[in-house]
Order: structure tokens, then sequence, then C-alpha cells
């Protein structure tokens, strides 16, 4: 895996993104650029925040990004992918993945169909993980968590999804027990 971009370098390719199909496509139409928080969330790419006024017209708050992709070619079509909802938002009033979304994905260069988390750096997970849940029992059930819940606070409570055992949890972190 090719080493990740710096949250900078993503915030500066989003902002000339956004400028640059703001200025050749919507022809500045756009609301001028809102800010991009680069996130080490793991369960989705990216969002688009905003919020509804009592007209029913929205206001663009901002845009979140993953810094954990692992091409920057999916970098780039999730940055399109927020752009278009941000077009679809501001001059459709639609918010979600619905034809106006696809019509405005279309416009700024993002595949409407490309399936989900394709170009998560899937390689890095484990080390995001903070716990390794195990079976007790010998069916081999393992799940990675990253964050902590219920099963690690309490692991005792909870026993396993296959053949009923109890679990361990291994901790991946040194600063914890």
């Amino acid at each position: 895996m090719s080493e990740l971009l710096s949250s900078r370098d993503i915030e500066h390719l989003f902002r000339f993104e956004y400028d640059r199909i703001n200025a050749g496509t919507y022809d500045g139409r756009l609301p001028p650029f809102p800010g991009v928080r680069v996130g080490r969330g793991i369960r989705q790419y990216g969002c688009c925040l905003s919020k509804r006024r009592r007209d029913g017209s929205y206001d663009l708050l901002g845009f979140q990004v993953t810094r954990y992709l692992a091409r920057p070619e999916d970098l780039l079509d999730t940055i399109w992918h927020e752009i278009a909802h941000a077009a679809a938002i501001v001059f459709e009033r639609h918010t979600g993945h619905g034809p106006s979304w696809r019509r405005h994905a279309v416009r700024c260069g993002a595949d409407p169909d490309r399936p989900a988390k394709r170009g998560l750096a899937l390689s890095i997970l484990p080390r995001l993980a903070i716990a390794t849940v195990r079976c007790a029992g010998a069916c081999g059930w393992v799940r990675d968590y990253f964050r902590v819940g219920p099963v690690l606070r309490q692991p005792r409570r909870y026993k396993c999804m296959r053949c009923d055992a109890g679990i361990t949890v291994a901790w991946n972190r040194a600063d914890r027990d």
C-alpha cells in the first residue's frame, strides 16, 4: 500500500477540486468552499454536512472525509461524490443518493454506481483496532473492535455468537490492561 496523504494535502486537494468543479461545471453558483474536516473514521468515506432552513432550503456547512483511502483515485472519487451532494442540496434541495444526486455525480466526475467501501485501505484496519475479541471455545470466532463499548468493558457478560462459549479480549494498545 502506498503512503497515506497528509490531512493538509487532502484539505488542499478537496478545496482545489471544489473550486475547479464550481467554476467549470456550475459557473461559480455553489457557495464558497465551506471547509473540510479530515478524520480517522472507517465507517464511511465522506460526508456532506448541511442544515435545513425553515423555508426548505439548505445551508452547506462543510465536508468530512476519511484519511484511510488506499489510492488517490478513491480519494478523488470520494471528493467528487461529496461535491455532488453539495450541488444536489444547494440547487435541488435533495439529500441522499436519488436521481438528483446521480445527475450531479456524473457532472462532477464521480461514479454513481461505485460500490461502498471499495477503496478503504483494508491493510491498515488491524492497526486501527483497539481490541480483538475471540471465542474462548473451539469455534474460532474473532472480531476486531474499533470503539470501546459494553463488550469490551464487561466481557464476562457476553458469549460467543457461534458456540455460546465465553469470550476473551486482547487489547491492541499498550495503554490498556
